[in-house]
């Protein structure tokens, strides 16, 4: 091997050859940091997710800077490249994570995180723009008009405390199922005194959830009811 063979292959393992300076970094890391911040927020106020919104969010900037960082170290070196597929190839992603609109959100974090470390920031900020827009304008259309407003389908808390003995799990869904038209049984305990239920449940409008509150008060006037509305439950 001689010595021209050897600087080029040398220069594919060079960690210096990183070509992003310390201005640029900085920059860079102030524009995504803005840009995950905007997307935090419209996470939280958009999304329809059961979970809690505020806690994901949160890890959108170091989320992205993370991306950011690793994209910058491999990005001129084949080595560290080659080495990072290696490495994620045996790496399983394990999470409680299971909406897509979660993932949808997550992908975008690290996407944001990929196009400024390739110091792609034009790009990068057209589309965040682009994308922001689309997911607000999308969202102002649904809550305007009610064909397609989650708002009056919106899933919500139903808690039950019964203190009637005899009353069963399927006389409650029974009565709900004729005020809701979704169901879906989240939790039940149950002791000598009496039962806890948690439900989500979907209505269409608040005429239900009233009719609904009289029903379950007939078959036991002592029962305990609690309607949360998940947005401010979980946001």
């Amino acid at each position: 091997m001689n010595i021209d063979q050897f600087n080029t292959i040398s220069d594919y393992f060079d960690l210096a050859a990183v070509g992003t300076s310390i201005q640029s970094l900085v920059i860079n890391i102030l524009l995504l940091g803005l840009m995950t911040f905007v997307l935090s927020v419209i996470y939280v106020k958009t999304a329809n997710t059961l979970s809690n919104r505020k806690r994901l969010a949160s890890i959108f900037p170091i989320l992205s800077i993370v991306t950011m960082m690793v994209i910058s170290v491999i990005k001129s070196s084949l080595a560290l490249s080659l080495g990072l597929v290696g490495a994620l190839s045996i790496v399983r992603f394990r999470s409680a994570i299971k909406e897509p609109e979660e993932l949808t959100y997550i992908f975008f974090a690290i996407s944001l995180g990929l196009g400024m470390g390739a110091d792609q920031q034009a790009l990068t900020i057209t589309f965040f723009i682009l994308v922001s827009l689309f997911i607000l304008g999308k969202h102002l259309f649904e809550t305007r008009f009610s064909i397609l407003n989650y708002k009056t389908d919106q899933s919500l808390y139903l808690s039950l405390k019964i203190s009637k003995k005899g009353l069963e799990l399927n006389d409650i869904v029974e009565i709900i199922g004729k005020h809701c038209h979704f169901i879906d049984l989240k939790r039940i305990d149950e002791d000598d005194a009496q039962k806890e239920m948690l439900f989500v449940i979907k209505s269409k409008n608040y005429q239900n959830l009233t009719q609904l509150q009289k029903k379950l008060k007939t078959v036991d006037g002592k029962m305990a009811i609690s309607i949360l509305n998940d947005e401010q439950l979980f946001a």
